[in-house]
């Protein structure tokens, strides 16, 4: 179930200098014939253009950067106030 699959992404803002590391996640590549990978990398490094084609111009993505944003928040917020086994990853 893809819900159940947390892949890492690094690097930049948009396009190629977005990194999914599919091969962090056991299995994955292996599973994945190396045109859906392609697909799906392609997808992941340009979601933000498809957001922004289907709202025709009038916005952008940035619905995804403030729900990393909350999720970051909640996580420190968690493990300030003592709940044990949070990790949050980050780019600083």
């Amino acid at each position: 179930d893809p819900n159940d699959v947390d892949i890492t992404v690094i690097g930049g803002h948009a396009g190629i200098t977005i990194l999914p590391l599919f091969s962090q996640v056991p299995g994955l590549v292996e599973s994945l014939s190396p045109e859906d990978l392609e697909a799906l990398t392609v997808r992941t490094q340009f979601g933000g253009d498809e957001v922004v084609k289907a709202k025709a111009g009038s916005g952008s993505a940035t619905l995804s950067m403030a729900y990393a944003g909350y999720l970051f928040s909640e996580n420190v917020l968690k493990a300030l106030g003592g709940e044990e086994g949070i990790v949050q990853c980050a780019y600083v």
